[in-house]
């Protein structure tokens, strides 16, 4: 991976890391799927009447509103408020690079080398060392809903890499478009009038703060920069740069919320970097060693 680009999913996973921490805010206030709903309008509008709809087919553009922005986050919000805190949130919500490269090898015939697998699995296993560590209430019906935000996101991470060489400022707006109406009704559905209005009359100026994070930090910058690295890299590549959330949720936890960094964090972490390291650099390191070991045996002169 190029070094720009390699910078560009370093700042976007620090993004959405963040994030977790204004959706536990904003959430404290407002209904989960109205959330949504809000988070996408600010993204869509009034963007979408000044940016072209990117030129795919509309059932293209709905597979990925819908699964990127709808489903994934309609879920991922109603698991939080029924009751996932925000730290294992973050963690189950990395399933979603397995979907990804599990799509990724029906889809497309991707063929992951050997030490992205484990590079993902040493990874996740960082994960699960803080899942183990979790405390606190965790809703089994909370987390059945993370699971299938997890399977949208996957769904999501497809779509974008089949849309192609598309503008993907464009794709996040246009694709948000296309999220913002299934949300609404829905929220009027399950949510009610009654509590959407309540809690727009008592918004408090850190929660708008909180929603303003979510909607352009994290959905219009962010996802930009995620559609731009499926375009360049196989899902596979990209994806297992998100078990990096975790570990930026800790670190801004800590600086936020004057959480500490027990040992099993850093252990924790360690590992999501070590996985990272070979998804990224271990195909190459095995391909050196390889070359290596190669010219020292054509360097052995046979006995005459």
């Amino acid at each position: 991976m190029r070094s720009k680009h390699l910078a560009l999913a370093l700042l976007t996973v620090t993004i959405w890391g963040l994030n977790f921490v204004f959706i536990q805010i904003a959430l404290h206030a407002i209904p989960p799927i109205f959330l949504s709903f809000l988070r996408f309008f600010l993204v869509a509008v009034p963007a979408i009447f000044f940016v072209r709809r990117p030129q795919i087919p509309f059932r293209a553009l709905a597979l990925y509103g819908l699964s990127m922005f709808a489903l994934q986050f309609g879920f991922l919000f109603s698991g939080m408020r029924v009751g996932v805190p925000a730290g294992v949130a973050s963690l189950v919500h990395q399933l979603q690079v397995f979907f990804t490269m599990g799509l990724a090898v029906w889809v497309f015939g991707d063929r992951p080398h050997p030490t992205r697998w484990a590079g993902a699995l040493i990874a996740f296993g960082g994960v699960g060392i803080v899942a183990l560590h979790a405390h606190g209430d965790v809703s089994a019906a909370g987390l059945g809903l993370l699971l299938l935000g997890s399977i949208s996101w996957g769904v999501g991470n497809i779509a974008a890499k089949r849309a192609g060489a598309v503008n993907p400022f464009a794709l996040v707006i246009w694709g948000s478009a296309v999220a913002i109406g299934p949300l609404l009704a829905l929220s009027l559905v399950v949510e009610g009038p009654h509590a959407i209005a309540a809690s727009m009359s008592s918004l408090s100026l850190g929660v708008a703060g909180a929603v303003g994070f979510i909607a352009y930090a994290s959905t219009l910058v962010a996802f930009s920069f995620w559609a731009s690295l499926l375009h360049h890299y196989a899902p596979s590549r990209v994806a297992p740069f998100t078990l990096l959330v975790p570990v930026v949720g800790f670190v801004g936890s800590m600086l936020l919320l004057g959480e500490g960094m027990p040992g099993w964090k850093l252990a924790a972490a360690t590992l999501v970097l070590i996985g990272l390291g070979l998804n990224n650099f271990g195909q190459r390191l095995t391909g050196s060693v390889a070359t290596f070991f190669r010219r020292g045996t054509a360097d052995v002169v046979p006995d005459a």
